[in-house]
């Protein structure tokens, strides 16, 4: 049953944001005109005009020169003849012979230039400029990241006359050569309007004159690959992050920094075209490309090119040069590509899905790989075109759930209304804040049901997506308010034999209620330990789970329960427990994480508990075998009323709308993102075809695992047995445990997340109550009153917060 608050509940953060928006009813501020049934506003004009767009023309190389390393076309500045209109590019054959290859865009191919790599070096970077190209090469020690130049040359190359020349080594001028970092390699090579040469390493930039002589250096940790840019007033420009370090040869003091509005990736000194705007400078983002303006110290950008409306995978490119601000090459998917400024484009006659997040898809665990799936879709979907608005761009350091409040607000009043949200839900390392839009939506019924879909889908239904995430998605009518391509979750583990002796009704369950799990803990023989390095600052997490407390409340009734015997009973076990871990650690020789030391504890059955989080899916489920040395556990789950107890986390869950326009269509994106996102292969597969794909890599080749125990900690050793034999306990020459894979063990992890772990997220604890309880449980644990008095105030405020979220 959805619980009765849960159906009206409206987090505090979003109430302050609303409150303050007179007359929420009225016309969308955005100037969209409601329609006439007083649904979903007419999409305004804006809206179906693609702007900053560009079109892609590949610079089509000969064949054999496709397999040139990714990296190599990254650490190369093109050559660009304004003029001619000429592109020149460095590429390698089949043999690993350098090219230097000229392209026109009406000529095709127009000239091809052996570069000569000197015996037992590879190329490193280089920049054309001019009828010159000059690049490094090195003899390299050791695997990347950490590469060692031996051996570091400067070649240069005449593109007219083919005479080459190369210089000394070059490693002794390095002052970081000996003490590098991450070894000495050279990632960035750039020539300023002097002609001098600039070189950069994770730790340093060094500037030599064109006859290689020493001129300045800049020591300090860069990172890397490197990205030099030579500016016309003879500094050069290196992006770091969300900022632009300028390097002055004349000036070898720390360079001079420019704060960027947001990470970027590449900057670049663009001509402007015929009559177009000036700007300071050019750069590159994770979604576009931005000329900037720079005034009293504030950069101004705007937006030039647009990845999303240009059809381009901002993760699968990187921007090498320009002609000029509508004409911008990019390295993409091991090609050179030319973007051309064109007009906008028209959507209105296309099918249009407007899909939101809150946060960032492409550094979410979850979501990794979801912005190149919409990519992908929109280029074998020509007549449909899917829009993402992410509204972590108003996320700030002041107000990081700023995204959140306002996607809330804009759906609410009918400012924006996607087809499809991308949520976060509560759980592991998310925030109730993050969950809110994931809640708002269900609370409010501003879902459409996914079940007719899971009816007739033939990949993407009932018997195909684990049973865990169905409970987990379920509404109180048997339908799916959601989906997603991943999922993690935790729960609690416990040796079989201790719970058949001292908490047999549980363990006949399966599950248990707080009660029995009192009642286990307190027939523990005296030397057995409940949970390692329990305390009152884990006892919460990892003894009830997130949502514990809501087992005294009645949903149904809204009546809440707190002043019960059995709460009370929980108040002075909670009591009782040792303050904080170091505490806990003082007290009890169990430590939190098994090592050396606390493994006998494990194997010979004197710990009781074990809270234990599933992120890796069957691998992690693998080590719940060995946490207590082989013998048989029980997945118990945390305790709770009418189901195992067992919480699922989601990083990646898709909504679609209740004012969605195309629901076959958007089910067409969602079911694209379930089987061919890499979200979908990642941690816990939704799917039960690519969980049993993804382990079938491993478990056909006799693969298993030594677990070993050093003094702090546990690690684990890959091995593979050869003739189908396996080590056995008694060959290991140290503390630990054999973990072999089989078919068997993994159909049982099938049959666990199928039939008994996961329960609807409706019936999760509202982060309000939450707060209440730990409130007064911590001022109770700090010595305030009495667990009677504890109990009282807490069953006082839960009830009055029930009465106002009926």
């Amino acid at each position: 049953m959805i619980n009765s608050w849960y159906r009206g509940r409206i987090i505090i953060l979003f109430l302050a944001a609303v409150m303050v928006l007179p007359c929420c009813r009225k016309s969308p501020a955005d100037g969209s005109l409601p329609s006439g049934d007083g649904g979903t506003p007419t999409q305004k004009k804006d809206d179906t005009v693609l702007t900053n767009v560009y079109r892609g023309t590949v610079l089509n190389l000969p064949e054999e020169y496709g397999g040139t390393y990714m990296y190599k076309l990254e650490t190369t500045i093109p050559g660009m003849d304004r003029e001619l209109g000429t592109v020149t590019v460095y590429a390698e054959d089949g043999e690993g012979g350098g090219h230097a290859v000229t392209w026109s865009p009406d000529s095709g191919i127009v000239g091809d230039t052996e570069v000569p790599i000197p015996e037992g070096q590879q190329y490193c970077a280089g920049a054309f400029e001019g009828n010159l190209f000059r690049y490094a090469t090195a003899q390299i020690e050791g695997e990347p990241p950490v590469e060692d130049s031996v051996v570091l040359n400067i070649n240069c190359l005449d593109l007219e006359t083919g005479e080459h020349t190369m210089s000394a080594n070059l490693r002794p001028l390095f002052s970081t050569a000996d003490s590098a970092q991450y070894g000495l390699w050279v990632s960035s090579l750039a020539v300023d309007t002097d002609g001098d040469l600039w070189l950069a390493t994770s730790d340093e930039v060094l500037v030599l004159s064109e006859n290689f002589q020493h001129i300045a250096s800049f020591t300090d940790i860069y990172n890397t690959p490197r990205k030099l840019t030579a500016a016309p007033d003879e500094t050069v420009w290196l992006t770091n992050r969300d900022r632009i370090l300028i390097f002055d040869k004349k000036n070898r003091n720390a360079p001079q920094t420019i704060s960027m509005p947001e990470k970027t990736l590449r900057v670049l000194f663009c001509d402007k075209q015929e009559d177009g705007e000036v700007y300071d400078f050019c750069y590159a983002t994770e979604t576009g490309v931005y000329g900037a303006k720079r005034t009293d110290g504030t950069v101004e950008p705007s937006l030039l090119m647009s990845y999303q409306n240009s059809g381009m995978d901002g993760k699968e490119a990187v921007l090498a040069e320009a002609f000029d601000t509508e004409n911008l090459l990019f390295v993409e998917n091991r090609e050179y590509v030319l973007y051309r400024a064109s007009e906008d484009v028209d959507i209105s006659s296309l099918r249009v899905i407007q899909a939101a997040c809150a946060f960032n898809l492409d550094t979410s665990y979850g979501t990794f790989g979801f912005t190149t799936r919409i990519v992908e879709f929109n280029k074998a979907h020509p007549d449909c075109r899917v829009i993402l608005k992410d509204y972590s761009i108003y996320n700030t350091d002041a107000n990081p759930y700023g995204g959140t409040t306002r996607l809330l607000i804009d759906m609410v009043n009918g400012v924006y209304q996607p087809d499809i949200v991308f949520c976060k839900t509560r759980g592991g390392i998310n925030k109730p804040e993050e969950a809110a839009v994931a809640e708002q939506l269900v609370s409010k019924g501003l879902y459409r049901d996914l079940s007719p879909y899971l009816k007739t889908d033939d990949k993407v239904n009932r018997e195909t997506v684990f049973g865990a995430v169905q409970r987990f998605f379920s509404t109180e009518n048997g339908g799916m308010w959601g989906i997603a391509p991943c999922f993690q979750f935790e729960t609690l583990i416990a040796p079989s034999e201790l719970l058949e002796r001292y908490a047999s009704g549980a363990a006949a369950k399966g599950g248990w209620t707080l009660t029995e799990l009192l009642d286990y803990a307190e027939a523990l023989p005296d030397d057995v330990y409940l949970m390692g390095t329990l305390s009152q600052q884990s006892a919460e997490n990892y003894i009830l789970g997130p949502d514990g407390y809501a087992a005294f409340i009645d949903s149904e009734a809204g009546e809440a329960h707190f002043d019960s015997p059995e709460f009370l009973r929980w108040l002075r076990f909670y009591s009782s427990l040792p303050e904080n871990t170091d505490a806990a650690k003082r007290l009890s020789p169990v430590g939190g994480w098994q090592s050396l030391a606390t493994v006998p504890y494990y194997y010979e059955n004197k710990v009781a508990l074990c809270w234990t989080r599933c992120i890796n899916g069957f691998s992690d489920y693998l080590e719940w075998e060995e946490t207590f040395g082989g013998h048989d556990y029980t997945v118990i789950g945390f305790p709770a009323s009418g189901h195992g107890g067992t919480s699922l986390t989601c990083d990646s869950a898709m909504v679609m709308t209740s004012f969605c326009r195309d629901p076959d269509l958007a089910w067409e994106l969602i079911r694209d993102l379930m089987t061919e996102s890499f979200a979908s292969i990642n941690s816990c597969p939704t799917l039960k075809e690519k969980s049993r794909a993804y382990v079938a890599q491993f478990l056909d080749h006799g693969e298993y695992w030594v677990v070993y125990y050093t003094n702090w900690e546990r690690g684990r050793r890959q091995g593979y047995a050869e003739d189908g034999i396996y080590p056995k306990q008694e060959d290991l020459k140290e503390p630990g445990y054999v973990l072999i894979e089989t078919w068997e063990k993994y159909d049982r992890y099938v049959e666990l997340l199928d039939k008994k772990l996961g329960y609807p997220m409706t019936e999760s604890m509202h982060a309000d109550v939450t707060d209440i309880v730990r409130e007064e449980i911590s001022a109770f644990a700090a010595g305030v009153g009495t667990a009677e008095g504890c109990a009282k105030k807490i069953q006082s405020r839960v009830s009055i917060w029930l009465a106002e979220h009926k």
